[in-house]
């Protein structure tokens, strides 16, 4: 029996009704309810996103969902809108290709479901929802919910960048973000033993040297932190002072150089580097 057939008779379907248990009825409604729960999570879930995005929103957790959700959204409608065309129901495939397959396939064929009849058309919906949709939003969502393992050594990075472009360039202080959040946690840039470093480093340069290509590079560094501190959402960072010996300094490869006449003990390589 095919899923596109007409719709059984009465009392085919109280015979039916007779032969299936009211907990698998039951079971096979709950199935129907939470795919089109999923599907009104999917559309309730990129409007929500793309308003965040639109207001300039540029966080990964806006960003991420809204493209698992678009490229779900494509490619479920496109698988959709072939499997109904090679089948020949062309009102079926242009429904799909707008993504309205899965509230028509509940209410066409809902009875068939909750009998438990075969119904191969909503058990392909169910299998291509769950491999384009679903799981990728699941490993999305797992991504998101570690991601502050990979932002708080992004955001040290990133302020190990703007630290070598203000020390070098003071002017472009007021435009380093790492310096403004500094500020407003109470601390200033200026009293780190690496800005003081870079900035006597600088000094050392000869003038000619800093030439209007030097002033580009570290504005591109600057624009490159803005992006980076965005995207990394450092702003929701807290920042604090300690006062540390150089030894433990030297853990974080990226500022260990400028202290190489300072220091008496001997540096790591780069594959000891400690950025946390």
């Amino acid at each position: 029996w095919s899923c596109m057939d007409p719709m059984i008779s009465e009392d085919a379907a109280e015979v039916d009704a007779k032969a299936v248990s009211p907990r698998q009825m039951a079971e096979n409604s709950l199935q129907i309810a939470l795919l089109l729960w999923a599907w009104l999570q999917c559309w309730s879930g990129m409007f929500f996103h793309g308003f965040q995005i639109c207001a300039g929103s540029k966080s990964i957790t806006h960003i991420m969902p809204m493209v698992v959700l678009v490229v779900g959204l494509v490619m479920t409608n496109m698988i959709g809108f072939v499997h109904f065309r090679q089948k020949g129901f062309w009102r079926d495939a242009c429904l799909a290709a707008v993504d309205l397959d899965t509230p028509y396939l509940a209410y066409r064929h809902g009875r068939r479901i909750v009998l438990g009849k075969p119904c191969p058309d909503w058990e392909l919906l169910r299998l291509r929802n769950s491999i384009w949709r679903s799981l990728p939003l699941a490993m999305a969502g797992f991504v998101l919910a570690f991601r502050i393992i990979l932002e708080i050594p992004m955001c040290q990075a990133v302020g190990t960048l703007s630290t070598f472009a203000v020390g070098t360039f003071p002017e472009l202080m007021p435009w380093s973000n790492f310096a403004e959040d500094l500020s407003e946690n109470g601390v200033n840039l200026t009293e780190l033993r690496k800005f003081q470093g870079v900035q006597e480093a600088a000094q050392k340069v000869p003038d000619e040297y800093k030439g209007q290509r030097s002033r580009e590079l570290g504005a591109k560094a600057i624009h490159l932190e803005h992006e980076l501190w965005a995207a990394a959402e450092c702003k929701n960072s807290k920042w604090d002072k300690h006062d540390i010996s150089y030894a433990l300094e030297s853990q974080d490869w990226l500022g260990a150089v400028l202290e190489l006449e300072k220091m008496q003990e001997s540096l790591g390589g780069i594959g000891s580097a400690n950025l946390l």
